[in-house]
């Protein structure tokens, strides 16, 4: 089994990157191959909307760039989790930039060719109640679900984390994300 990790968060010390980081340690530790992508750090354009994926028998984007990595990968993964913060009552810009890029397998065959992928999303925010910013994970889950025909597989959300590396002190919302994970097994 193979689970990417995308982490969306553009601060250095993140909450939803640390909690990301324990969840995959622990899918590692039960024998699951992970990768992690920093996605702030990677050198990716948001997509351009050209249509060129939906103009060649592919379904390969025209932007060749760090983002073409992660296409690899997710060919041979069984899933991915997505983690980010929720700034602005939203799920980062990172985020949103994540999922329009998988817009080249929007009306494809691409889940017949590598197989429906299991999705899980990870948010972290500064207000305490979980269920505030619930109609934007549901606008992902949506695009993922019913658009991208990916499995989404559930999320959760650590809350009263407005300070940068606050959740260090929270192993309580660690254990959050490592149940989330499970449901890859």
């Amino acid at each position: 089994m193979k689970i990417i990790a995308i982490s969306t968060s553009p601060r250095p010390i993140s909450n939803s990157r640390h909690a990301l980081n324990q969840a995959i340690k622990y899918l590692y530790n039960m024998g699951v191959e992970t990768e992690l992508y920093d996605f702030n750090k990677l050198n990716i354009e948001p997509c351009h909307g050209c249509d060129y994926c939906k103009m060649n028998d592919k379904q390969e984007c025209s932007i060749k760039d760090d983002m073409q990595e992660i296409y690899e990968s997710l060919k041979t993964a069984d899933g991915f989790i997505l983690a980010s913060p929720i700034y602005m009552g939203q799920l980062t810009a990172q985020a949103k930039m994540f999922l329009d890029r998988l817009y080249a397998y929007f009306m494809s065959d691409w889940t017949e060719k590598y197989g429906r992928k299991k999705v899980a999303v990870l948010v972290s925010q500064g207000q305490p109640d979980e269920d505030l910013y619930r109609t934007n994970i549901e606008t992902y889950r949506f695009n993922f679900e019913e658009i991208l025909n990916f499995e989404f597989i559930g999320y959760t959300v650590l809350t009263r984390n407005n300070i940068a590396g606050s959740i260090i002190e929270k192993p309580q919302q660690i254990e959050q994300a490592i149940d989330l994970v499970k449901l890859f097994l």
